[in-house]
């Protein structure tokens, strides 16, 4: 949309209120004077891989457009393998305007004088004198290794070339993603540097949070696309599709929960049935197992606050203190029977090495809390029984914690917990956050500057998985959720980066000429949410049903204001509609999408202001931007249609 033209410029009057309501300390060049206390950067992390020894060099990449270093794989690759080869290929060319061609390692002759990037070639590996690192790679590590004027990337594991590729494309081109269609390059590719890396990402596996329009945006992330195995299709609440009730239930009574909202992790006490239950699952994952060398599930409780109260669950209950206890001990008996069958599969297939599968429960409302005892200090299990199986995850999500605090603070304390305590019981933790509001997709929820301290406290407590959940059914995510992703993703890779930092390098990324009135926007709202969550701690800010929708929060001043700067930032872009109409439209986009808060606002506590006409002239104008932008849900599970047949 255009300038807001019935916004005028903000009154004496408004500014008062402005000030009264406590954004006042940004300067209005958008630095950060704001006088307040943020949560302490202090638990930096020393657990990370990062060996990154990178040196400048003369060696030609690319002059004019032209280089001449190809591309080597092997001859065959897993389908994710080749969808990065091509989105090297891609970003590269964005950069340099080069193509490199991709050729297949058989036949190749390598020598120290060829010029190319091989990627998982053993027999050129070898041939050069390398040999793999003696750090544990894992999922997601890579090896990259200049030799002469050819560059080795070797991964432990497929997934590891993902997170390779980003950063070749960072040290060969300075490649920087921020959103949808907003990359940065900050080098020409003239030259290849000498490199010497080995490094995996702190989190291996990262999951989207928000919703991102398609596969290219996820790479790019650095997000993984299917570390879980959806049963049935559904990853997150599938209980049901691994035993579904209408197939399993008239002969099966005993699997199903007293008020039919979960499973029985029990069976109900009956040793033929629970075993016949297990037998059930060993058929799904039967069937779901097939060639690839890793594999993560999850059997997780249905979504509900519920858990069985039959006789045997509740005797473990009353012995561990969560329903968490009966579904470990389920999942240990069912990966039992499962490496039985890994080891026969292999056998049978004459592989050298069996699959590695993983299975996880949640930890959710009844069965969140770890089946642990405190001894001298420690967290430990309260038996052997709920130590879990090597394949056996937990994936932990605090629903109720406070997000716009750390789990180092005093408001997480019992949360950290529940992370320590199942840290002791099994070896493999996810963790799913809770970076939004699920009542209000169009407010701020003010998570942003938690996340560093957050992500450093899970991490350092072994998660290797990070789900922070977004808006995940909506493309157009405003109220600098958008941000989030980009914290999300930085900060999975190295939990040691900072909030500032990463501010800083996102805004002016991500909005260009525009980045000084969106930064002084952000941080005007960031002093603002922080004085009225010390002035209103009756709403608790930082959950994901905080009651921020109030108007008392949002004065007609205030927004105004910060309309005014959403002006001020399509004026500097201005100059781009002629001269670089894509440029532009990227722009406007991001600048058009945070707009969508301070004009809901107005529209939803100051419509008094207006004629009926404005009004409707205000409302038609956001509707029509909630259509170009991919707008679509207004609460989790309510689409915006709901609203505006309202309107």
């Amino acid at each position: 949309m255009g300038k807001f033209e019935i916004l005028k410029k903000i009154t004496v009057s408004a500014l008062a209120m402005f000030i009264a309501f406590g954004a006042f300390a940004c300067g209005a060049n958008g630095d950060d004077n704001v006088q307040y206390s943020t949560p302490a950067e202090e638990h930096f992390s020393t657990k990370g891989l990062h060996k990154v020894n990178v040196k400048e060099t003369t060696k030609p990449f690319v002059v004019n457009g032209i280089s001449e270093y190809k591309i080597v794989v092997p001859e065959k690759m897993v389908e994710e393998f080749e969808y990065g080869i091509s989105f090297f290929v891609k970003y590269i060319n964005k950069a340099t305007g080069a193509i490199l061609p991709v050729i297949k390692e058989t036949g190749v002759d390598w020598s120290a004088n060829e010029k190319m990037i091989l990627f998982g070639c053993e027999d050129a590996f070898e041939k050069a004198g390398l040999t793999m690192p003696s750090d544990k790679l894992g999922e997601s590590g890579y090896y990259i290794k200049t030799i002469g004027n050819s560059v080795f990337v070797a991964t432990e594991q497929s997934g590891g070339y993902q997170h390779a590729i980003l950063s070749l494309l960072d040290h060969i081109v300075g490649y920087e993603y921020y959103g949808q269609d907003v990359v940065a390059f900050e080098k020409d590719g003239s030259t290849l540097p000498d490199m010497d890396i080995v490094e995996k990402p702190d989190y291996p596996h990262l999951s989207q949070g928000n919703c991102t329009p398609d596969r290219e945006v996820v790479y790019a992330f650095g997000q993984t696309r299917s570390f879980f195995h959806g049963t049935g299709g559904v990853v997150n609440h599938n209980a049901f599709e691994w035993l579904p009730p209408e197939q399993w239930k008239g002969e099966n009574p005993e699997w199903y929960s007293d008020d039919n909202t979960q499973l029985c992790y029990t069976a109900h006490g009956d040793p033929e049935k629970y075993e016949a239950m297990l037998n059930a699952c060993m058929d799904v994952l039967k069937d779901s197992v097939q060639d690839e060398e890793f594999y993560a599930f999850t059997l997780s409780e249905e979504d509900a606050p519920t858990m069985c109260t039959c006789s045997a669950c509740s005797v473990l209950l009353e012995k561990y203190n969560t329903a968490g206890a009966s579904m470990l001990m389920f999942l240990n008996d069912l990966d039992d029977k499962l490496q039985v069958w890994l080891e026969e599969k292999a056998e049978r297939e004459n592989l050298e090495k069996k699959q590695t599968v993983e299975i996880y429960f949640f930890a959710y409302y009844q069965s969140l809390a770890a089946p642990v005892k405190e001894v001298n200090g420690e967290l430990v299990p309260i038996d052997e029984n709920v130590v879990g199986h090597d394949s056996i995850g937990v994936y932990i999500a605090p629903i109720e914690a406070v997000y716009n605090k750390s789990f180092y603070q005093e408001e997480n304390i019992a949360f950290a917990n529940v992370i320590k305590g199942w840290g002791a019981c099994v070896k493999n933790i996810a963790i799913w956050y809770y970076g939004m509001n699920a009542s209000e997709y169009f407010y701020p929820q003010n998570t942003w500057e938690s996340l560093p301290e957050s992500y450093r406290f899970a991490f350092d407590n072994n998660a290797k998985y990070m789900m922070n959940q977004g808006q995940y059914e909506t493309v157009g995510n405003p109220a600098f959720s958008e941000f989030k992703e980009y914290l999300d993703s930085k900060l999975c890779f190295n939990v040691n980066y900072t909030f500032e930092e990463l501010k800083q390098k996102y805004f002016h990324g991500y909005f260009g000429d525009a980045a000084e009135p969106m930064l002084q926007f952000y941080n005007e709202l960031l002093a603002h949410m922080r004085y009225i969550e010390v002035d209103n701690s009756e709403v608790n800010f930082g959950h994901i049903h905080a009651k921020v929708a109030q108007s008392k929060f949002w004065p007609r001043g205030l927004l105004l204001h910060w309309l005014g700067l959403i002006d001020q930032a399509y004026e500097r872009i201005e100059k781009y509609k002629i001269s670089d109409p894509a440029l532009y439209n990227i722009l406007h986009r991001n600048i058009n999408i945070e707009s969508m808060f301070p004009r809901f606002a107005m529209i939803n506590h100051n419509s008094g202001y207006y004629t009926e006409s404005e009004l409707r002239k205000m409302k038609d104008s956001f509707e029509a931007d909630c259509s170009i932008l991919n707008i679509t849900y207004h609460h989790e599970g309510v689409p915006l249609t709901d609203m505006f047949n309202t309107w």
